[in-house]
């Protein structure tokens, strides 16, 4: 409060109290009223100094808005306050600076007059993620604007939201870094785009890491994938083993700090297997105590390695030709290079020749003129480069010359080799070739092959006398007519096709099969071959055609090919395998029935040799022996005669084959036909019935044994009884009958199994499967079985879930339970235990029954199931067995799809298991 508004307040206060004076006894309460002015006049000098204090912070408060509003409208970064729809509300000089205007000319202003339409969906997607975040977190966004002064800036906008409903955003002029970025990937791509043409790439490696990096156009140098280049042995493993050391060697020679740089030139292996040359330099850039760091550039120099061995090539036939060899630059009309022929023949020395061009050595071309042919040669205006000239020695002397000239390429540069030789000799040869013309035209008109000379238009210039002796026509019916006029139309197109590649030089010899139109209207097969000719002047002179009439052969060739199609129609559809073999033993045919015997494709036989293909038993030192007999005489032992070989096919299976081979001469070689048969199954079959054979003998062998034990005892005992009656006493007796009881019940027992195994064997025993409950047939099998267990004192457990219910036959089901407990029982020992139990095993059901009895040997394990090998061994209560119950067994299992096996230790018991399947069985 401040001193004006504290008087004023004090004279009201001294006007109400002179009003109410009258009404009040002052004297009475002038004690009261002294103290109340004390405390007044303390309360009044309190205020003073609060005002005074509170004058003091207003100062300062003021000072610190100043320096506030000096801070933020003088502040180096621009500074919008927008609302919900974008509207400037408030801006600092510096985002007036950035908009191209005064600080108030835009406040209430839209921010979007700033911008292009793809920036105005940008910035209000920024106000919105401002103003729908939760909490006051900034969110950045990069955008463009035009200002009022039409100039490009970029801005970096950091926003965040303000009091709820502002959105505060310090806007940062980035204009002069993006251009800087763009000038920068401007000039990277400048940069790429240089060394790509340049077929240049750079790379970077960290060492001791290994680690390397390179730009994509080393890999497509090398047309491989960048990514797969991780460290620097993945590029090494690349290097041409001959260049890997040397390799090595620089870069080491380099981080020692031997050499300033790293350069070395090495070939590396391109994707497609070929090697290329590359020019490699680099240097450290960056040492610390965690290591290196190198960069370089590699450069692919394989042109100029390729030029290199061209040009040491070229130097190396320069050297050694016999004619006079020049390399001249046309640019320059100089001599790059001669060879020493040339510095002899025209009496220079090398240096001088150097010195010299081409004009200075033809005296009849002048530097114009020699320019005028170089430019045509270049241009391949001049198809042959060749010239008759004159060259110039350092004596004065001028040689007749015959110049072949020739452009080629190297690093870019176009260069002419010049091939000189002396045209004398080349006359005396011209007149030679005129004598030989003469023998020709001898030649032509008494040769026994048809001989024709045709024009650059394919008309006849001449024609020889067999050429009407085979074609009915002389000269005068065909010369200066088209040679499709006795062509048949199907062949006359091929042949005008030839005779345009012989004129432009694409091919320089035809030969070809044609068909031809005899004078009389007859089709003739001709068998011809073309060459063309140029005069001395290398002047297109005449094509000349050579042919013989081939009409009958081409007559047997299609019998040949009809029979062969009957042939292959019959070869192909026979059963059994057809070979053809040359005296090498090679497979030239095989039919499909082959291959369908070896396992494989056809393919896969043609070529191979059939020792090679068909075995290894029979093909000993004899055999070949009689090979090479029958190479020369086309006889053998196997010759016209049936053989089995036993073979491994390309699958690995063995098999037997029937062979039968004859004999076929042709043009002085033998050769040889095979029919082979698959003979496998009846020599398996062959096998399986010498075994079943084999195993009937043991097995009646057995039964004979079984039978004849028994009946020993019963013929035995009862003749005793006959003679010795009387004198016997009844416990005597008693002892003989049991003996005899005893035999006979065995042998009743032996031949009871032997009727259900034959019954099985013969089909003749009802097979009703049903869907049966296992624990109930358990069961009922244990309750017949347990006064045989009691009188051993053996315990019977179950271990059968209620719930297992399998499709089987139940009289079957119960012969096997009975049989295997039976079993078990018979082979423990008093007071013992069995145990029958059942779990499910994916679709089967597992019925195990298990003793802790004797047990069984090995030997006698591996026994059981097997015809003729079973031994029934005595129980321990001197119990004896058929051996018959587990064959039945087996076949009552096997019958419904399931297998049966046992396990055994001596001394701990057995167990044996079967297993039935779950679902249901399909019904014989």
């Amino acid at each position: 409060m401040d001193q004006h508004k504290i008087d004023q307040l004090r004279k009201r206060a001294e006007e109400i109290l002179q009003t109410r004076q009258s009404e009040i006894n002052i004297e009475k309460y002038k004690g009261d009223v002294m103290h109340l002015v004390e405390e007044l006049s303390v309360y009044q000098i309190e205020l003073e100094l609060q005002n005074q204090d509170l004058r003091e912070k207003q100062v300062l408060l003021d000072q610190e808005k100043q320096r506030f509003a000096d801070l933020y409208f003088n502040a180096p970064i621009g500074y919008f306050l927008f609302n919900r729809k974008g509207i400037i509300l408030d801006l600092n000089h510096k985002a007036g600076e950035i908009l191209g205007t005064t600080t108030f000319s835009y406040k209430n202003r839209p921010f979007v007059i700033f911008l292009k339409n793809r920036e105005t969906e940008k910035f209000f997607g920024h106000i919105s993620d401002v103003f729908q975040q939760t909490e006051s977190k900034e969110i950045i966004t990069e955008i463009s604007i035009e200002n009022k002064k039409n100039e490009i800036r970029y801005l970096r906008l950091k926003s965040n939201i303000f009091q709820n409903q502002y959105c505060r955003t310090l806007a940062e002029d980035i204009t002069t870094e993006k251009l800087a970025q763009s000038r920068i990937d401007e000039l990277n791509k400048r940069l790429e785009a240089s060394m790509s043409a340049g077929n240049m790439a750079w790379w970077e490696l960290e060492l001791p890491s290994g680690k390397v990096s390179f730009n994509e156009n080393k890999a497509r140098m090398i047309g491989r994938d960048p990514a797969k280049f991780s460290h620097y042995k993945d590029f090494m493993e690349l290097v041409h083993p001959e260049d890997y050391e040397p390799t090595m060697e620089a870069f080491r020679q380099h981080l020692y700090g031997n050499k300033p740089i790293y350069e070395c030139e090495y070939r590396i292996r391109h994707i497609n297997g070929k090697y290329i040359w590359f020019h490699d330099i680099g240097k450290i850039i960056e040492k610390s105590e965690e290591g290196f760091k190198l960069t370089g550039i590699v450069t692919n120099i394989s042109e100029r390695k390729h030029d290199e061995e061209k040009m040491t090539l070229f130097r190396l036939g320069m050297d050694n030709s016999s004619d006079q060899v020049f390399l001249i630059d046309p640019e320059k009309m100089k001599f790059v290079d001669v060879n020493e022929t040339a510095c002899k023949a025209l009496g220079y020395s090398f240096e001088e020749m150097l010195e010299m061009g081409p004009q200075d050595i033809k005296p009849q071309f002048t530097r114009k003129k020699l320019s005028e042919v170089f430019n045509q040669l270049l241009a391949n205006n001049l198809q042959d480069g060749i010239l008759e000239t004159g060259h110039k020695t350092k004596a004065g002397l001028l040689i007749p010359m015959e110049v072949r000239l020739k452009s080629f390429q190297t690093s870019g540069k176009s260069l002419i080799i010049a091939i000189a030789r002396d045209v004398t000799q080349q006359k005396e040869a011209e007149n030679k070739i005129i004598e030989s013309e003469k023998r020709y035209h001898s030649i032509f008109d008494n040769s026994i092959s048809a001989i024709l000379l045709i024009d650059g238009y394919g008309r006849y210039l001449n024609v020889n006398r067999q050429y009407s002796a085979i074609t009915g026509y002389n000269a005068g019916d065909i010369v200066q007519t088209p040679i499709g006029n006795i062509t048949h139309p199907d062949d006359v197109g091929r042949v005008r096709e030839a005779l345009q590649k012989m004129l432009s030089q694409k091919i320089k010899i035809f030969r070809d099969e044609i068909r031809l139109f005899h004078k009389n209207g007859q089709i003739l097969w001709i068998q011809l071959h073309a060459n063309i000719y140029y005069n001395l002047q290398n002047e297109f002179e005449y094509i000349l055609v050579e042919f013989t009439d081939i009409t009958e052969r081409k007559k047997a060739e299609d019998l040949i090919r009809e029979s062969e199609a009957k042939f292959r129609a019959i070869s192909e559809n026979a059963n059994e395998g057809i070979v053809l073999i040359n005296n090498e033993g090679n497979i030239l045919y095989a039919n499909k029935a082959t291959g369908r015997i070896f396992e494989t494709a056809v393919e896969g036989i043609l070529g191979k040799n059939i020792h090679e293909t068909l075995g290894r038993n029979i093909f000993g030192t004899e055999h070949q022996l009689n090979f090479e007999k029958w190479k020369k005489s086309g006889k053998g032992n196997v010759i016209n005669q049936k053989i089995t070989v036993n073979t491994v096919t390309f699958q690995g299976e063995e098999k037997y084959l029937e062979l039968s081979v004859s004999s076929v001469l042709h043009k002085d070689t033998w050769y040889a036909v095979g029919i082979i048969n698959d003979i496998t199954t009846l020599k398996n079959n062959e096998k399986t019935l010498k075994e079943l054979n084999a195993t009937k003998d043991k097995f009646f062998n057995i039964i004979a044994h079984d039978l004849r034990s028994p009946f020993s005892t019963i013929l035995g005992f009862s003749e005793m009884l006959v003679e010795d009656l009387e004198e016997l006493s009844i416990e005597e007796i008693r002892l003989y009958v049991e003996a005899i009881h005893k035999a006979s019940g065995n042998t009743y027992k032996l031949l009871e199994s032997l009727l259900i195994w034959a019954r099985v064997q013969q089909g003749n025993i009802p097979f009703r499967p049903s869907v049966i409950n296992l624990c109930d047939i358990c069961s009922e099998t244990i309750s017949l079985l347990k006064f045989q267990a009691q009188a051993k004192e053996i315990e019977i457990s179950l271990d059968v879930p209620d719930d297992i219910e399998i499709f089987i036959d139940n009289e079957m089901l119960q012969t096997l339970i009975r049989n295997l407990v039976s079993n078990a029982l018979k082979y423990t020992t008093p007071g013992g235990r069995v145990e029958l139990k059942a779990v499910r095993k994916n679709d089967e059901v597992l019925f195990s029954v298990t003793d802790d009895g004797i047990g069984m040997e090995p030997q006698t394990l591996n026994s059981l199931f097997k015809l003729g090998e079973t031994v029934s061994m005595e129980g321990t209560a001197g119990e004896r067995g058929t051996g018959f119950g587990l064959m039945i067994c087996k076949e009552f299992v096997e019958k419904h799809g399931g297998k049966i096996y046992a396990e055994s230790t001596p001394g701990k018991g057995s167990t044996f298991f079967f297993t039935i399947p779950e679902k249901e069985i399909t019904k014989p």
